[in-house]
């Protein structure tokens, strides 16, 4: 086998990003914002945003780029339409206000797969010939598992490299570096080896190429574990309809992975059905959907089951509508035999983009869901008291409301905890509910160990910004998750300065001085329903004759039992100065 040389590797680099600008554009500026992330050069959130933004540039200019070099786009349509896309991308960055909330990434990964399903079926909107379109996605398919391979071997083989002359050599090697190799290389490496196998439109054959690796594959590894899954899901089912047992949850989970390794094991041995020897495949297709019939049903008792429980939530919509779509596919794959496949990922993408945005999208739906079970809870709060179930129903409810679309959704059912000074973007659920006196539920509390023990998780943090000490000798920042000492390094040495949290105290050692900090005055005055706190309540003081030390404590979470005055920390985050006395 020959090596490619240096010249090569270089042509065919400048040859792809030249193919694909705005592709390559984007994998350059999602790495390095994920690069600088890594620096903590760049916000968290700012780079989280950004790398969305890049991911769903780069499969929506890859579609795009096909699409437009296939029928032969003029340049001033090509970008006026590359300007429409960034404009897209750049409103999508924009609504990402704030916490990224569950329903930003749910909406995130949908539209990333259905922008991926586009690229499958971009160049085939008129192209009625099933082996080009099988052959061009059965490239894709094999590229992801070969770049995946290449990258793979690549990140380990640099990062042993990495972690060789740090042995070897003794050098301090920063180690942040192992976490910037597979960024790079998944980012820039895998893009462009995925990218330089893409076949250009004339290029598309519509003769059969089928890889024996391939085949074996499907044959032999996806298609049996169609056949044990189906085992196992028909075998449960039966022993529902005996026993008339509620299905399990995660059944529906189960169910929906089967369909998608049914489909794909279909998928990928559709153009062999009618050649002699591989009658059996039409047999299997046509028998797999009908099969699939009844696990339908157990899939629509399971998640409307859940629904009429517990409501909408942006999970069981999604649940919900790929079982609506598996149907309506079911349904035509028994009765019209032969259709073109790429029916498949088109009807998927559409479902997907439906489902974003509009009154028809998850948000929405589940948003009116939760908040009429909301109001009819509130109601039932008038005429009684919440039991227990009620309560963690309300608190489940409140909080789903919170994360994903904000607190002033609730202003209306709520008006006493949203007062003119209120701080609508700190509020807490424990403030919203304490308002009409319902009493704060976890959402994995139980009734019995409600009653045996009422923990409250008690929160703190501080609402101005942190103040500087010029004088001070020392500044360092602690944070800890339960019980962790932490040493501060000076020059590379360890100076003998310790701070660890020890019985409920923060203790500072400073060359054989001891100082201790107690919270636990200030751990009673805490209450569920105030989080944030100003600078002056946050500050404490200590010292001694040696040295003064300044703790500022950025943000505060204990669980506290009630009949007891001690406290478990569950995560303390605090800065330091210490001065010297003269």
């Amino acid at each position: 086998m020959q090596v490619p040389s240096v010249d090569y590797l270089i042509t065919a680099a400048v040859k792809t990003v030249l193919r694909f600008p705005l592709v390559f554009m984007c994998a350059l500026v999602g790495t390095t914002t994920a690069i600088f992330a890594i620096e903590n050069m760049v916000d968290e959130l700012v780079a989280q945003k950004i790398i969305m933004c890049s991911s769903l540039g780069l499969t929506a200019f890859l579609s795009f780029s096909l699409w437009s070099s296939h029928y032969n786009v003029s340049k001033i349509y090509t970008w006026l339409i590359s300007l429409m896309i960034t404009g897209i991308l750049a409103w999508y960055y924009w609504s990402l206000d704030g916490k990224l909330s569950e329903l930003d990434g749910v909406r995130f990964f949908v539209l990333n797969v259905s922008l991926h399903l586009l690229v499958s079926f971009v160049l085939f909107f008129s192209n009625k010939q099933i082996e080009d379109f099988w052959n061009f996605n059965k490239n894709l398919f094999i590229r992801v598992f070969t770049s995946g391979l290449y990258s793979a071997t690549l990140v380990l083989g640099l990062n042993f490299a990495v972690l060789a002359i740090d042995n070897l050599f003794n050098t301090e090697v920063d180690e942040r570096i192992y976490a910037q190799i597979p960024v790079f290389v998944l980012g820039i490496f895998n893009t462009l080896f995925f990218l330089h196998g893409i076949p250009y439109s004339n290029e598309l054959s519509a003769k059969l190429e089928y890889p024996k690796g391939l085949k074996s594959f499907t044959q032999f590894v996806l298609v049996p574990l169609v056949i044990i899954y189906l085992l196992i899901l028909l075998t449960y089912e039966a022993k529902i309809l005996i026993s008339f047992d509620l299905p399990k949850g995660w059944v529906s989970s189960l169910i929906l992975v089967f369909s998608v390794l049914g489909i794909l094991a279909m998928l990928l041995v559709y153009p062999l059905r009618n050649l002699e020897e591989n009658k059996w495949i039409k047999q299997l297709w046509k028998w797999y959907f009908i099969l699939l019939l009844p696990l339908l049903g157990l899939l629509y008792w399971a998640i409307i089951y859940r629904i009429r429980l517990h409501g909408i939530t942006i999970e069981r919509y999604y649940v919900l509508l790929l079982a609506i779509w598996l149907t309506g596919l079911t349904l035509y794959s028994i009765f019209k035999t032969n259709y073109h496949i790429k029916i498949i990922p088109i009807s998927l993408a559409l479902v997907g983009f439906i489902s974003l945005y509009g009154p028809q999208s998850a948000s929405n739906v589940s948003k009116y869901s939760q908040l009429g079970r909301l109001k009819l809870l509130l109601e039932n709060h008038q005429k009684s008291p919440l039991n227990f179930e009620d309560k963690k129903s309300v608190t489940s409810v409140v909080s789903y409301i919170k994360d994903n679309f904000g607190a002033d959704e609730l202003r209306s059912y709520f008006p006493d905890a949203f007062a003119k000074d209120v701080d609508v973007k700190s509020i807490t659920v424990e403030a919203i509910l304490e308002s009409k006196r319902i009493e704060y539920v976890g959402r994995y509390e139980s009734e019995e160990s409600s009653k045996t023990d009422q923990a409250q998780h008690l929160n703190a943090s501080i609402a101005d910004e942190l103040y500087e000490l010029p004088d001070a000798k020392y500044h360092w920042h602690f944070k800890t998750q339960g019980v962790k000492n932490y040493r501060y390094v000076v020059s590379g040495s360890i100076d003998d300065l310790v701070t660890e949290w020890k019985e409920d105290r923060l203790v500072i050692r400073y060359n054989g001085n001891k100082l201790s900090l107690d919270l636990s005055d200030f751990v009673k005055k805490m209450r569920a329903s105030r989080s944030v706190y100003p600078n002056n309540e946050l500050t404490f003081f200590v010292q001694n004759e040696a040295c003064e030390v300044t703790c500022i404590i950025n943000s505060l979470s204990v669980i506290k039992l009630s009949g007891s005055d001690s406290f478990d920390l569950e995560e303390l985050e605090a800065d330091f100065y210490l001065k010297i006395k003269q």
